[in-house]
């Protein structure tokens, strides 16, 4: 029996380019990642538990001069990347750069650009390697077309929350923090819920990283759907994840509160 797809706008809202890090580091117990919670009066993913991230901006692809390996990386790849360093120090603090060679002119005009270079640093866009590419469900009102990139943790630093964007700060085991939104003690999206259960098959955060290198990364827009037990949300066969159908209830708290 075919399911009814959930109604979508007449006219799906355009994706905007957005880039997040997940940073990978060796616990007590295992692979540990960052999660931040986002205010509840959040206007995207309120309450929820994310990787660090945020939207591309039109500067990002003008920090080439300011990036290790700026020279080799296409236009559209660098702005995702600096994005995503970008956006986790502004959103924890945390900054994955290294010394410059120099005053890096014609670098981006904006408070972060001139930060780097009166630091003379550069981002190291070499440490971040692939490893998924979402695309939110056109069902949705707003929607973003976001690369994961992974990443190892830059050491001898510590989270400094911005109180705007960020509640909590958290260094989780990716299958413990599953586990939770399950249970219904924790907020998760589709994306992050599947990416965490990714990650928990990794044992420690270089297990994970090669992991990634040889994984294809493929575009996954997923489609939301009625069933008789809930929406789910469905992705095709071949994306690399272990199930193509999840009922929303299993990651998001108020899925199960939903009438």
């Amino acid at each position: 029996m075919t399911v009814p797809t959930a109604p979508a706008p007449l006219r799906p809202a355009t994706p905007r380019p957005a880039a997040s890090l997940i940073l990978v580091r060796d616990g007590n117990e295992g692979l540990e990642v960052l999660l931040l919670e986002r205010p509840a009066k959040a206007s995207f993913a309120p309450g929820a538990l994310v990787f660090p991230g945020g939207r591309v901006e039109p500067t990002d692809a003008a920090l080439r001069c300011l990036c290790h390996d700026g020279a080799r990386l296409c236009e559209t790849d660098l702005a995702y990347r600096a994005a995503a360093l970008r956006e986790t120090f502004e959103e924890c603090g945390l900054l994955l750069a290294g010394p410059s060679d120099g005053a890096a002119p014609g670098a981006a005009d904006c408070a972060f650009a001139a930060m780097l270079r009166q630091r003379r640093l550069a981002l190291r866009t070499d440490r971040l390697v692939p490893f998924a590419h979402w695309i939110t469900p056109a069902a949705l009102p707003k929607r973003f077309d976001t690369r994961f990139y992974l990443a190892p943790t830059p050491e001898g630093q510590t989270t400094r929350l911005d109180a705007r964007e960020v509640v909590t700060a958290a260094w989780v085991r990716p299958g413990a923090v599953a586990a939770l939104a399950e249970e219904g003690r924790a907020e998760l999206m589709f994306a992050t819920y599947m990416m965490l259960r990714q990650l928990a098959r990794a044992r420690s955060a270089a297990e994970a990283l090669d992991a990634a290198r040889n994984r294809p990364i493929v575009a996954v827009t997923p489609e939301i759907v009625a069933t008789p037990d809930g929406r789910a949300y469905c992705i095709p066969e071949g994306t690399g994840y272990d199930e193509t159908a999840v009922l929303e209830r299993r990651f998001r708290t108020a899925a199960r509160r939903a009438p």
